[in-house]
């Protein structure tokens, strides 16, 4: 009986790593996505010299940046 339970919870174990992984894949890949939307947004603002599309490109660079540090410091 206990090898029946410790069997269940190593596939309960199992089951939550693999939840977990595709998680951080689902993440990165949003991640990954919404770092080309923002910039084809910023490429398009500068396209019609908005004035402030250089503001709104250095705050974004800079939340980049700062996103892909702690991203590299989880890991």
């Amino acid at each position: 009986m206990p090898e029946e339970i410790q069997q269940d919870s190593s596939d309960w174990e199992i089951e939550e790593k693999q939840k977990q992984g595709e998680h951080e894949r689902t993440m990165e890949t949003m991640r990954f996505l919404g770092t080309w939307i923002l910039l084809l947004i910023v490429v398009i603002m500068s396209a019609f010299k908005q004035e402030w599309a250089p503001v709104v490109s250095a705050s974004l660079l800079s939340s980049l940046a700062v996103g892909m540090l702690g991203q590299g410091r989880k890991r």
